[in-house]
Order: C-alpha cells, then sequence, then structure tokens
C-alpha cells in the first residue's frame, strides 16, 4: 500500500525484483537438471545444446527471462503482499487468525496486568522489580510494532500484523486514515525522505520475493518427483529452510519500513496541513479535522471536509485597479520628464 512503483532499472527494481529472480532461474534449472527426464527430453537437449553453442543468443535469452520475471514480480507485487499478509477468502493462511488474535489478548492482558501492578505500588511508594519493567517495557514494544491497536484489526498472520500496525499509526495517533493520507503526503514529502522510505521497502519486496520463489522451486522439486517418480537431488530441499528465513527476515524488514513510513507522517505531516489550508489550533481539534478529511476522501463525501483555513490579514490586503497608475510609477515617470528636460537643456547649451 506505501510507496510508489520502483522505477525498471533503477536501484529499488533490481533489489527487489532482478535479483531474487536472478538467484531463482539457475536454482530451478538445476533442480530440474537432476532428474533423468532432463536429459532424455530432446527439446530440453536442444536447448542445452543451443546455449553452449550460441553464447551471446544464450546470455540474450537469459536476461529476457530474467526481466520478464521481475516485471512479473512486479506486477504481483501488491497481490504478493495481501496474500502474505493473510487476505482472501480461500487463502489457507486464515486459518491462524484465531491464533494470532489469542497471542494479542494474551499479550494485552499481561501488559495491562504488569501496569496495573506499577499503579498499585506507586501509590505505595514502591516500584515494579527490574525483571517485571523490563518485561512490561517488551510487551508495549511488541504491541505497538507487531500488532494493530485494536483486535479488530489483527490479520492472520505476522507479517501482516506488523504491516497493519503501522498502517493504523496516522488514524490512531492523528486522525488521518492512511489509505487516502499516504498518497496525498507524498505529494509534499521531499525526494531524499521518499527515497528513504523507496529503499526501504524493496529490502521489504526482496525478501518477500526471495519467500515467494522458494516455495516455486520447492513445489517444482516436488512436482517433478510425483510426475517422473524420481527423487532427483535432494539439495533442492534447501528451498524449505530458505523459506523460513525470508519469511523472518520480511517480516523484520518490514518493520524498518514501518519506522520509516511513521516518520512520514509525523516528520511531514504539518506540510500536508498547510497545504490543505487546514486550521491549526490545538491537537484535539487538528485529530478531528484529519477525521473528517479522511471520511471525506475515503466515502466521497464532501460535505465532511473540514473547513478552509482563511488568513485574517487577507482581508486588510486591498489592491488597486490595474489601469490607473499606482502613487510609485506616477513618481517615475515625473522623475523620467524631469531627466529628459534636463537633457535637452545641457544639449541646448
Amino acid at each position: 500500500m506505501f510507496g510508489d512503483l520502483p522505477k525498471l532499472f533503477g536501484r529499488e527494481f533490481a533489489i527487489a525484483f532482478l535479483l531474487p529472480v536472478a538467484v531463482f532461474i539457475p536454482a530451478s534449472l538445476l533442480v530440474a537438471s537432476s532428474f533423468v527426464i532432463f536429459h532424455t527430453s530432446q527439446t530440453l537437449q536442444n536447448i542445452n545444446v543451443f546455449v553452449h553453442h550460441e553464447a551471446l543468443l544464450g546470455a540474450t535469452l537469459f536476461v529476457f527471462l530474467l526481466w520478464l520475471g521481475a516485471v512479473t514480480l512486479l506486477a504481483l507485487n501488491r497481490a504478493i503482499i495481501r496474500t502474505k499478509e493473510g487476505y482472501g477468502k480461500l487463502n489457507p493462511a486464515r486459518l491462524l487468525l484465531s491464533r494470532q488474535r489469542r497471542r494479542f489478548r494474551r499479550r494485552q492482558s499481561e501488559l495491562q496486568e504488569l501496569s496495573d501492578r506499577a499503579r498499585t505500588l506507586k501509590v505505595l511508594g514502591q516500584e515494579l522489580d527490574s525483571a517485571s519493567e523490563r518485561r512490561r517495557y517488551q510487551l508495549a514494544l511488541s504491541l505497538s510494532t507487531e500488532f494493530p491497536h485494536a483486535e479488530a484489526f489483527v490479520l492472520p498472520t505476522a507479517f501482516g500484523n506488523t504491516i497493519r500496525a503501522f498502517e493504523v499509526y496516522s488514524s490512531a495517533m492523528y486522525g488521518l486514515d492512511a489509505i487516502p493520507g499516504w498518497p496525498r503526503l507524498l505529494m509534499v514529502m521531499p525526494t531524499s525522505s521518499r527515497s528513504l522510505v523507496d529503499t526501504a521497502k524493496a529490502e521489504m519486496d526482496f525478501w518477500l520475493n526471495l519467500w515467494l520463489l522458494s516455495v516455486v522451486l520447492f513445489l517444482e522439486y516436488v512436482l517433478l518427483v510425483i510426475g517422473v517418480h524420481q527423487r532427483g537431488n535432494p539439495w533442492a530441499l534447501i528451498a524449505l529452510p530458505l523459506c523460513l528465513i525470508s519469511s523472518y527476515r520480511a517480516r523484520a524488514a518490514a518493520a524498518g519500513w514501518g519506522e520509516l513510513v511513521k516518520a512520514a507522517f509525523d516528520v511531514h505531516l504539518p506540510d500536508l496541513r498547510n497545504k490543505l489550508e487546514l486550521c491549526h489550533e490545538n491537537a484535539e481539534k487538528e485529530k478531528v479535522q484529519w477525521q473528517q478529511l479522511s471520511a471525506a476522501l475515503i466515502y466521497r463525501a464532501p460535505g465532511s471536509l473540514p473547513p478552509k483555513c482563511v488568513d485574517p490579514r487577507a482581508d486588510s490586503v486591498t489592491t488597486r485597479p490595474a489601469l490607473l497608475p499606482s502613487d510609485d510609477s506616477e513618481k517615475k515617470d515625473e522623475d523620467a520628464e524631469e531627466d529628459r528636460c534636463q537633457s535637452e537643456s545641457n544639449g541646448a547649451s
């Protein structure tokens, strides 16, 4: 949802999409070559001969497949992210929703218990022990970075909840819904800030695409085993630990991306407020303004738009008719006339 599409052949595109495909294509060919069907198929043999004897054409074919695979991942980027988050009626990850909600409730309950104990001890002039205080800090941090602010927003996967945690940040903190707010915030963000956010997202996309291609590589091996009734080279099973590592790193990278997104709202939201000509009186009224603007943008309801902030000094500025010369212009004309007369007098003398 956050961030725009990376430029083709740019650094973010190369990191996020080209590099995972560059790893997948040779690995996929090695998996296929470990089966006898690869050596007995006449078509595959012809391709192998062609690649070895026509190096330039073979390299061109590899570059084309590399670019095609990267562009395909780019086009499917939003769908891949949403699948990993747990969206979709047929997504098997939906079975994990109850587990994620239990984790959320358990951590909230434990944090509430520690907070109540800390308040009770404070009244008695005492403090929590260091282990309990450390645990309370860890729970508060994990709830703010790994879960949204309410159970109703919890998603079926840990990756999805990490993203949802910073998606709801602007709404919880300022009242601005991130879905319509983020594209408008991009309009006022400087290029340097946008570059930081895009680079962080590219890192997440790299691990996410590596996770997806690891799953595809493992499925390729399983289908070949079933199809040709051979085991092939079992080294392809390394795709399983690579899948788990990539999934974990994608979640960690999503958290880093989220910190930059939250920082963007914190730093550049005043610029967006000024561009939209909204008033700034106090934090509570400003939050109501952002909530009204969010409702107006989401539901296309102009009646919900907050009123524009009118500068009271604008009424005191008066303009003169354009056809009438100003006092300054009249004075300049008089000075020019005197200079002309003086020049004519000097010439006559």
